[in-house]
């Protein structure tokens, strides 16, 4: 009995092209830089009254939450690299860490974690205007406020 293989094969479709490294290496400063543009544009006023209510709150605040993933994006790809650089540099000397080797997806994948949930609490706090403190309490940042001693 033969099972089928559900991943796609790359002689499948040759004429697909894959993006280079360097297209794929600088995403994250294109989104950055179209969001700031954009961003910019609304707040200066050269794109005009756009019709329609509320729209052109909606899109600075597009503008703005694009320009906080974005930049969180590029933090994140930015120790990417570095960490395989260094990585793949350690390992062709014969030397180094090797934990930082076998634990490299790891490292980048919880720096990713604490970037992007960082971007998520300025979104929240900053363009949103929400408090956070709820957020932080439920994730278990701060502590409650039952748990604090009192000021009495």
């Amino acid at each position: 009995m033969t099972t089928a293989i559900l991943a796609p094969s790359r002689a499948a479709a040759p004429d697909v092209r894959q993006p280079s490294t360097a297209a794929t290496a600088l995403a994250p400063l294109g989104v950055v830089l179209l969001a700031a543009a954009l961003w910019r544009l609304t707040r200066s006023g050269a794109l005009g009254p756009i019709p329609g209510a509320g729209v052109s709150e909606i899109v600075d605040l597009s503008a703005q939450i694009g320009l906080w993933l974005g930049t969180a994006w590029l933090i994140k790809r930015v120790f990417s690299l570095a960490i395989s650089h260094y990585s793949e540099r350690n390992l062709r000397r014969g030397g180094g860490l090797r934990g930082v080797a076998s634990g490299r997806k790891l490292l980048i994948d919880l720096f990713g974690l604490v970037v992007f949930l960082g971007a998520l609490f300025g979104v929240v706090g900053i363009v949103l205007g929400q408090p956070i403190g709820g957020l932080l309490a439920s994730s278990a940042l701060l502590p409650r406020s039952s748990a604090l001693p009192s000021m009495e």
